[in-house]
């Protein structure tokens, strides 16, 4: 069963320590068509029609909510580094990971009849 985790939506000009002062400054939210590279999310999300079996997880799904993804989930930094290549931090990921399981499911539970 073949998978393939989806890039995460990048911080863009924001820094990954957005929204975690305690007085806000910013707005710590980017667009979400701008934060993901759409082509190239499309052209993946189209490898569905050749493989039926082809899994997905997408952590924008925790991300981003109504075309907005932030920095932060409950005052925990989801990025490691920050711009246009910023990566998910281990307690990010762990976060996203957890919530995910929650939101959408374990991808890899089989359903078996």
């Amino acid at each position: 069963m073949p998978v393939i985790v989806l890039d995460n939506a990048t911080t863009l000009s924001l820094k990954k320590t957005c929204g975690l002062t305690k007085i806000p400054t910013a707005k710590c939210v980017n667009d979400y068509d701008k934060a993901n590279l759409m082509n190239v999310r499309q052209k993946i999300l189209g490898l569905k029609k050749l493989y039926p079996t082809l899994i997905f997880i997408d952590p924008n799904k925790i991300i981003c909510e109504n075309k907005k993804c932030v920095t932060s989930i409950n005052k925990v930094p989801l990025y490691y580094t920050d711009g246009e290549n910023s990566h998910l931090s281990y307690a990010g990921s762990t976060l996203i990971g957890k919530l995910y399981l929650n939101k959408v499911g374990n991808p890899f539970d089989l359903k078996i009849s």
